[in-house]
């Protein structure tokens, strides 16, 4: 890796594909393997808020928080330092940092003594990994190094929370959710700073972009289980379609015998949810149904970033 090398590491998040942030060759070889575009900015990953002077400019709400959330699933946009490639931030005069907590990614942050740039470890556009093998699925036999850290903590991506402005903005949601934010900084931070990203547009930081985690089958979402079902008995899906209910539907639900049904979660829990949500997609898609159905939970703490990642599977373009 210090001779500019991509390794797939373990995060509390996902995994993400790894490289040597301020090393221009490493970072083109993330984007290359990824087939990433140039207007998808990175996440640089520190060890703590001291070492993440060295690629930004912290101010006062940024301490605050990395000292409640960091090591943790919170990514902080703030002004960067010049020695930022632009290939990085996409051109932006900010810059995406956090410090994961996962005990194998720190320790090769411990070992190369430098921030590591790294987005989730699959194909731009997929359906991020929350195992090694997921990983190894991703790529195929061109697959990158990986060290095993086993099943992710969380299951989706860091909350990033914009600070380069007067007001925090969510820019992407996340397992820390606005409440929190608000606890620590004494402000709830906007929830409208995400919006479309155009083409070639360098979008304010990572995960922004409108259509992304897509699976092979169409994923067909609905604001309720009970719509969904609702729908399906009205229209039958074609026969082995997969149904991604947030729990199991009662034994009284009159399901449609063409459905496979794929639980998120054995008792409803949102957490539970999103730490499932991308292997149990993976694992509907492996199948390669004609459509996979699912539907949106309660819009409240991790359902904001679950709802987030589910609409976005969902998009075609």
């Amino acid at each position: 890796m210090l001779e500019g090398e991509i390794l797939a590491l373990p995060t509390e998040t996902v995994y993400g594909l790894a490289a040597l942030a301020l090393n221009e060759r490493a970072v083109e070889k993330i984007f290359s393997a990824k087939r990433r575009p140039a207007n998808d900015p990175l996440i640089v990953h520190v060890s703590d808020a001291a070492s993440a002077r060295a690629v930004c400019r912290p101010c006062e709400r940024a301490f605050a928080l990395a000292e409640a959330f960091w090591p943790g699933p919170l990514t902080l946009v703030l002004p960067k330092e010049p020695c930022v490639p632009d290939s990085v931030t996409s051109g932006l005069d900010t810059v995406a940092v956090r410090s994961p907590s996962h005990p194998v990614f720190r320790e090769i942050l411990h070992r190369v003594n430098a921030p590591l740039a790294a987005p989730s470890a699959n194909p731009f556009g997929k359906v991020s990994p929350t195992t090694a093998r997921h990983v190894v699925e991703s790529f195929g036999e061109n697959h990158p190094p990986v060290l095993d850290g086993g099943k992710t903590e969380h299951g989706v991506e860091s909350t990033i929370l914009d600070l380069s402005g007067r007001v925090p903005r969510v820019l992407r949601p996340g397992p820390i959710p606005p409440s929190e934010v608000e606890r620590v900084l004494g402000e709830r931070p906007s929830l409208s700073g995400r919006r479309e990203v155009s083409a070639g547009e360098p979008a304010a930081s990572p995960g922004l972009l409108s259509s992304h985690y897509r699976t092979e089958a169409p994923l067909l979402l609905f604001p309720s289980l009970s719509e969904l079902l609702e729908q399906a008995r009205r229209n039958p899906p074609p026969p082995g379609s997969h149904l991604l209910p947030g729990e199991p539907p009662d034994a009284s639900e009159r399901l449609p015998p063409e459905l496979v049904v794929l639980p998120l979660s054995s008792t409803g829990s949102t957490r539970e949810i999103a730490k499932n949500l991308f292997a149990v997609l993976r694992q509907a898609d492996a199948a390669s149904p004609p459509l996979i159905l699912s539907h949106l939970v309660a819009e409240t703490g991790l359902g904001r970033a679950v709802n987030d990642r589910l609409r976005r599977a969902a998009r075609t373009s």
